[in-house]
């Protein structure tokens, strides 16, 4: 589990990290300098009046473009779309929403707002269709993930049965990925696609990644949206396994600077981690343990903490007896050290080789030490 800048439900089973980035938000499959008036034509099977809201994506933040009035049950928006964007239309005030990825092309909406949630059919927008298709498919993951991780909690202290659970849900994880990548491949280049793409993990998927990226540069070169997803690709290809980490020069409890680099030729974790962080000291006892059993190995620690009081760093280092290298600016999520390796969320870890190579991020104690075995054992 992790602890964030804003607190997320998270499971105990490793999966894939699902992130919205707003800047792919977009769906894109025309050229994409037009700026034509597009009519979106709705009808709703309730007679009913009130208002109708078109509302865009921006900046994470959906905001009021366009207010009509239901005329039995029927209405008309017409707007002007610059590029392909991530629309919604709020009925009456927030009751109903229905999401829509808007090019050029007129479109009609037929919803049934009687039922929950509310049921529709947009026509006229093949890249509304991919985002449907995608939202369906994701939705269907979550779901198999939820009972994935229910299975598991309700094995409690049933290694074998915890280890089964885990093995199938790997099986069904990489089936998914296969399928989703599928999917991305059909639906390319829409923005969509984008979208999509957020699902699949960087390290694992990082050369897919750039094979898409490559595809956008021929398609939409100067759209905003495959810039957004460029520098996306550049800003963490640094941070991806097999790159060299990233150098930190971060004070120790005394002010004197130490840096990452001075350990090379050690196989180093480091470790973000804070005080207040509960999963973070949940997790201590079982990495101390790790430690101790691989510190005459060629193995150690740099701790990162993300502590804004240094009385309470050290005092959780004296209590949970982390007895390794221990770096920190007392800046919180601010800190240098978090910026340098894309940290909003704690606990999260970086396997470093012997040459200053990533070749891990996130083990559990039981995965580092089982690579650790691997590593030392060379």
């Amino acid at each position: 589990m992790h602890t964030q800048k804003r607190m997320n439900m998270q499971i105990l089973i490793k999966f894939l990290l699902f992130t919205i980035l707003s800047s792919f938000l977009f769906a894109c499959n025309r050229d994409e300098s037009s700026a034509n008036a597009l009519q979106i034509k709705g009808t709703l099977q309730q007679n009913i009046k009130g208002n109708v809201v078109l509302e865009k994506l921006n900046q994470n933040i959906y905001q009021p473009v366009k207010e009509v009035s239901l005329k039995e049950g029927k209405f008309e928006i017409e707007v002007t779309v610059p590029e392909p964007d991530f629309y919604r239309l709020n009925f009456l005030d927030g009751k109903h929403y229905i999401y829509l990825v808007l090019d050029n092309s007129p479109i009609e909406v037929v919803a049934d707002i009687a039922q929950n949630p509310i049921q529709y059919k947009v026509t006229g927008s093949k890249d509304t269709e991919y985002f449907q298709a995608f939202n369906q498919f994701f939705n269907s993951y979550q779901k198999r993930v939820r009972q994935y991780n229910e299975a598991f909690l309700k094995a409690k202290t049933d290694t074998t049965a915890q280890k089964k659970i885990s093995e199938e849900y790997q099986k069904y994880q990489k089936a998914e990925v296969k399928n989703l990548k599928a999917m991305i491949d059909t639906i390319v280049p829409s923005i969509v696609a984008l979208y999509a793409i957020n699902v699949l993990e960087i390290d694992q998927e990082f050369d897919y990644l750039e094979k898409i990226a490559k595809i956008y540069q021929q398609k939409l070169p100067k759209s905003k949206h495959t810039q957004a997803f460029l520098t996306a690709i550049n800003r963490l290809k640094p941070l991806t396994v097999g790159q060299m980490a990233p150098d930190l020069q971060i004070p120790d409890s005394t002010g004197r600077l130490v840096g990452l680099s001075t350990l090379k030729g050690k196989i180093v974790l480091i470790d973000f981690w804070a005080s207040w962080c509960k999963p973070c000291r949940a997790n201590n006892p079982a990495v101390v343990g790790v430690y101790e059993k691989y510190k005459n190995k060629n193995f150690t620690i740099y701790g990162v903490s993300l502590d804004v009081k240094k009385e309470q760093w050290l005092k959780a280092i004296k209590d949970d007896q982390l007895n390794w290298a221990h770096v920190s600016d007392l800046r919180g999520w601010e800190s240098e050290a978090a910026k340098i390796y894309e940290i909003d969320a704690i606990p999260q870890t970086f396997l470093i080789d012997a040459q200053g190579r990533i070749v891990a991020k996130n083990l559990t104690p039981e995965e580092l030490e089982k690579k650790l075995q691997e590593i030392t054992s060379l």
